[in-house]
C-alpha cells in the first residue's frame, strides 16, 4: 500500500483492517491466544526453562500518520486487544511498544519507509526492552550490549527495501531517505552453524536466512546460558545483538504462531524467547506436542 511521503505499508494477512480495528478479535479468540501462550510457558517452567513472549508491532502501529487518508480507525487493533487481554489476565510478555514510541519521539528512524521491517536501530531499542526483562531472570554469563557497544551511522540515502523491490524492482527509484547502519564494536569470537547440514559460516552475523535454523556459539568455553529463539523475519536485526549477548543462541524460524516442543527437547535451552509480529494475529496459535 502506497502511503504518504514515500512510505510503503505491508497489507498481507489483512493487516490494514487488523490495525485499524475493522477485524476485532472475539473474546474466544483472545482466550485462545492466552491459553496457547500460557500452556507453553507452564510446560517450560516445569522443565526449569525460562520463557519470554515478544510480540512485535508492525510499522502501521508506529507510523499511522503516513498511511493514506482513506484508512480510518474504527476501534483498537488486534495487537492492542491482545496485549490488553494478556495484561488483564496476568499472562506475562515483553512490551517493546513504549521503548519504540520513545525512540520515535526522539526522531530516531525505527522503521524503514520502503521495507516491511524496522531498522537495526529500531531493533536495538526492542533489544533494550527485551534485556530489561532478561536482567530479572538471573541468568549467568549474559553480556548485555549498551549504546556504547554499537556504532550507529546515519545514511542519507540507500536503495529501497523489500516492498520497493516487490514493486517491479523499483528499489533504485523508491529509496530510503533516511536509514541507519549498526555495527557491533569489539565482536567476540563467534561461530554460526547451519543446523540442517553442519555448514559453518565464514561471516556468522550475515547468516540469517528466513527459512533456516542456525546455532550461534560465542567462544570455545562453557555454555552458561543457552537461548532458543522462535522468530519471524522481524528478528533479523535482533539476531546479531542476541548472538553476542548469550553463550549460545539457537534460531528457529516460525512464520506463524506455532510452538514446537521437539525443538526445545532437542536443544535444552535455559531460556526460550518467542517473537512474533503483529500481523501474525491473523492465525490461531498451535502447539506441536511432543510429550
Amino acid at each position: 500500500m502506497i502511503g504518504k511521503s514515500g512510505w510503503l505499508f505491508y497489507t498481507n494477512q489483512e493487516l490494514t483492517d487488523q490495525n485499524r480495528g475493522a477485524l476485532p478479535l472475539s473474546d474466544q479468540w483472545l482466550l485462545r491466544y492466552k491459553v496457547g501462550f500460557e500452556s507453553q510457558r507452564k510446560w517450560l517452567e516445569k522443565r526449569n526453562i525460562k520463557h519470554l513472549l515478544l510480540p512485535t508491532p508492525d510499522k502501521n502501529t508506529l507510523y499511522p500518520e503516513y498511511m493514506p487518508d482513506w484508512v480510518k480507525w474504527v476501534g483498537p487493533s488486534r495487537y492492542k486487544q491482545t496485549l490488553d487481554y494478556l495484561s488483564a489476565t496476568g499472562e506475562p510478555y515483553v512490551n517493546v511498544l513504549p521503548a519504540l514510541q520513545a525512540a520515535k519521539a526522539r526522531n530516531e528512524r525505527i522503521y524503514l519507509q520502503t521495507d516491511t521491517h524496522w531498522s537495526c536501530l529500531g531493533g536495538f531499542r526492542a533489544y533494550e526492552a527485551l534485556m530489561d526483562e532478561v536482567d530479572t531472570l538471573g541468568l549467568p554469563g549474559v553480556k548485555r550490549l549498551t549504546e556504547a557497544d554499537v556504532r550507529f551511522t546515519a545514511l542519507a540515502s540507500t536503495p529501497g527495501g523489500d516492498m520497493a523491490r516487490n514493486l517491479l524492482l523499483l528499489d533504485d527509484i523508491l529509496r530510503e531517505g533516511l536509514n541507519v547502519e549498526c555495527e557491533i564494536k569489539n565482536l567476540p569470537d563467534l561461530t554460526a552453524t547451519r543446523i540442517s547440514d553442519g555448514f559453518i559460516a565464514k561471516n556468522p552475523l550475515l547468516q540469517r536466512q528466513q527459512q533456516q535454523r542456525w546455532q550461534y556459539r560465542k567462544g570455545d568455553g562453557e555454555v552458561r546460558t543457552s537461548v532458543l529463539l522462535f522468530r519471524d523475519s522481524y528478528s533479523h536485526v535482533l539476531i546479531p545483538y542476541l548472538a553476542v549477548t548469550f553463550d549460545e543462541l539457537v534460531v528457529v524460524p516460525r512464520p506463524r504462531i506455532e510452538f514446537d516442543r521437539a525443538e526445545i527437547k532437542r536443544f535444552k535451552p535455559d531460556l526460550v524467547i518467542y517473537q512474533f509480529v503483529e500481523r501474525a494475529l491473523f492465525w490461531v496459535p498451535r502447539i506441536k506436542r511432543d510429550g
